[in-house]
């Protein structure tokens, strides 16, 4: 199985790239026979075929080219039938424990119905379990064949542990550790607090100074006195 973390950087992989588009190597796939959604002018390319190797399209070819180029019988290659191929969808924002799946489970209808990244909230999960469920959850999303990313939740509990007592607190060094232990953590997204009220604001208020300094933050390559002009605000 390919997942965004079998597949080489992009700096490991040119030289190969290049010389499989020129002609010189053999893809280890190519889909011929096919329809190609180009997003960026807004028309689909008919009678195409896309090579694929390590995990990347090297290129998009005219269908048929590759018997003309490499005249191999062996070649891996798969018939799209004049279907369209098109890029994955992209759900910017959501929760897989809504869903009653692990991430794994819920790859599998995601890529069904055209998504192949996600950004999800783990709110619900580390509200109940905190660091320890999110964690889990980061480590079985790393085994799904989509990419899935996490927005960190900078509000947890979104009031204070006397009126919410599920068992989750993510303070400002457990949410300043998540980031530098994971790279999927791209940023944080929901605030849950109750707005003005005096409960919720200190809480948040000291997440987001405590963040700016963090190593996250240095690791971004900004010093702490510029992370400390970062607006406060969520992504």
């Amino acid at each position: 199985m390919i997942n965004r973390f079998s597949v080489p950087p992009l700096f490991k992989s040119t030289k190969k790239l290049a010389r499989i588009a020129s002609g010189n190597s053999e893809p280890d796939l190519i889909l011929f026979n096919a329809r190609v959604l180009s997003t960026y002018t807004d028309r689909i390319l008919e009678h195409k075929e896309i090579w694929v190797s390590s995990g990347r399209i090297v290129c998009v070819k005219d269908s048929g080219v590759h018997k003309q180029i490499f005249n191999k019988s062996y070649l891996n290659t798969y018939d799209v039938q004049n279907n369209i191929l098109a890029p994955g969808l992209i759900d910017p924002h959501m929760h897989i424990e809504s869903s009653m799946m692990t991430g794994c489970a819920y790859a599998e209808p995601a890529l069904l119905n055209g998504t192949t990244t996600i950004f999800c909230d783990s709110h619900e999960i580390g509200n109940v379990s905190d660091v320890e469920g999110i964690e889990w959850m980061l480590e079985d999303c790393r085994q799904a064949p989509l990419s899935i990313f996490l927005t960190l939740p900078s509000t947890i509990p979104a009031t204070n542990d006397t009126l919410e007592t599920a068992g989750g607190s993510l303070d400002s060094i457990k949410a300043s550790n998540l980031y530098d232990k994971w790279p999927e953590i791209i940023g944080n997204l929901i605030s849950l607090s109750m707005s003005g009220s005096p409960i919720s604001l200190p809480l948040s208020n000291r997440w987001y100074s405590a963040l700016r300094t963090s190593a996250a933050v240095l690791a971004a390559g900004l010093s702490p006195i510029k992370a400390s002009t970062l607006p406060r605000r969520t992504i």
